[in-house]
């Protein structure tokens, strides 16, 4: 990858021999990233080793403690190919503000979401993606971004609604009809459990309703069933 290839660059430019590589595609801001995890194990086991060349500071300073987990925990150097610092003093200063700007802009991101999306709530807008009988429709130039009936799978959601109204019908019958439908298990093959298929029938979207933080408001979608 890109990143890679600067990572080489620079180890060969400063002289550094890599002796292992680590990789993560969560988010720096949450704890428990599986190769982060694994590259402070073998730091821990290996002291010889006190270097850890990054691509860029705020990729793995968002979260504060791993960043003294780092430093202060380890004595480990911190190498960043695109914000360079020299390793003393003034160097460890740069590299601890960052660790706090980058949490500041991590933090300040999340909070921007929330706001955008209680907005959004606060108008009867859907805030996730639409379920099984719905499609969301993308924003354009001239018009926001909206929610509408699946003409295909809305009358067969339907139908599962009326079936287990009648009581004659079981859940599990019910879940094979939406595996028909296009509902599928959490591992993307089988029939969906019984239990998601009753919280299906349960969701308050398709009476056209929204929700977010444990509020509910009428949306702007058209509902499916009536309450």
């Amino acid at each position: 990858s890109f990143q890679r290839g600067k990572l080489e660059q620079f180890s060969l430019e400063d002289n550094l021999d890599i002796v292992v590589r680590f990789e993560d595609v969560h988010t720096a801001k949450e704890s428990g990233r599986p190769g982060f995890a694994a590259m402070l194990a073998y730091l821990d086991a290996h002291p010889a080793v006190r270097a850890v060349l990054v691509h860029r500071l705020d990729r793995r300073s968002r979260n504060l403690y791993q960043y003294a987990q780092l430093v202060e925990q380890l004595g480990v150097e911190v190498h960043s190919v695109m914000e360079p610092v020299e390793n003393n003093a003034a160097g460890r200063m740069t590299h601890g503000m960052s660790a706090v700007v980058a949490k500041y802009h991590s933090d300040n991101l999340v909070q921007e979401v929330k706001k955008g999306m209680r907005a959004k709530f606060e108008a009867g807008g859907c805030i996730t993606l639409a379920p099984l009988g719905y499609r969301n429709v993308p924003a354009t130039r001239t018009q926001k971004a909206t929610v509408v009936l699946d003409d295909r799978l809305a009358p067969g959601v339907r139908g599962m609604f009326e079936s287990y109204a009648e009581g004659h019908t079981s859940l599990r019958d019910i879940a094979r009809e939406a595996h028909d439908l296009g509902l599928r298990a959490r591992n993307g093959g089988g029939v969906p459990r019984e239990h998601v298929v009753q919280n299906m029938l349960r969701h308050p979207f398709y009476k056209g309703v929204v929700q977010y933080g444990g509020e509910q408001r009428r949306g702007l979608h058209p509902p499916l069933v009536s309450d």
